[in-house]
């Protein structure tokens, strides 16, 4: 017989912006103050910190009440989202695809071993900290200091990412400085999050996808791909990995 306990937890939360029901959220709940602000933000509803006045979000609670400084979208209709490809999928506000994408200024390089390293580490912090399986990670991490490495588990991928830049904002952390890793496969939306917080450099023990490419390269954004594999993806720019 199963053990609970070792099951991955999933929840639905409701998510509302000045007292208004704004979004259901499928997620592990923990570090749900990291969720809420990281998903703002990579959807593009905050553009700093400071657009949000308060936040009520405990891990116990299913109605996350957020007070932001103006009002967001609407998200009623059909045409804000699209739904991401990856297993259970996910919203993506589609004016995150429609944005005009910047070039990201960091000079930032890293060689492959310390991403290795960063994967490695990242995956021991996760099974210090939870003995569930079937969970996603994600880690930001500042090259190979991993004194300050932030991680995040959820059963989405995408929800794992939305908690470790939402960490970076409330640590102020200097988004142009880090690596970000990933337990799951680097699709479009993925950069997408990293691009809009300035992360420059993403890796996975999973595949890229096409359009992940095609946006990484305008964004100025390394990714790699299988990385603990001899197949390994090196793409977008390629100049910040040094073999």
């Amino acid at each position: 017989m199963i053990q609970q306990r070792t099951l991955p937890e999933e929840k639905l939360i409701r998510v509302f912006i000045n007292n208004n029901f704004f979004s259901y959220l499928l997620c592990t709940p923990v570090s749900m103050k990291e969720l809420v602000i990281g998903w703002l933000f990579t959807q593009g509803y905050i553009n700093i910190l400071d657009d949000v006045n308060s936040l009520n979000a405990c891990d116990d609670m299913l109605d996350i009440n957020v007070y932001l400084k103006s009002e967001p979208p609407s998200s009623s209709s059909k045409y804000d989202f699209i739904t991401s490809s990856g297993c259970g999928g996910g919203q993506v506000s589609s004016l995150q695809y429609f944005k005009d994408i910047k070039k990201l200024r960091s000079s930032l390089e890293v060689n492959v071993k310390n991403l290795v390293s960063v994967m490695s580490e990242m995956l021991r912090k996760l099974a210090s900290v939870t003995s569930s399986s079937g969970l996603h990670c994600a880690a930001l991490v500042r090259n190979d200091d991993f004194s300050d490495l932030l991680i995040g588990y959820d059963v989405g991928r995408h929800n794992a990412v939305d908690k470790v830049i939402g960490a970076g904002l409330l640590k102020d952390i200097d988004f142009g400085s880090t690596i970000l890793t990933t337990s799951g496969r680097i699709s479009s939306d993925m950069v997408l999050k990293a691009a809009t917080a300035g992360v420059p450099i993403i890796a996975s023990q999973r595949s890229v996808t096409t359009l992940a490419v095609d946006i990484a390269s305008s964004a100025g954004i390394a990714v790699v791909g299988r990385l603990n594999r001899p197949s390994r993806i090196v793409a977008g720019k390629i100049e910040r990995i040094i073999s």
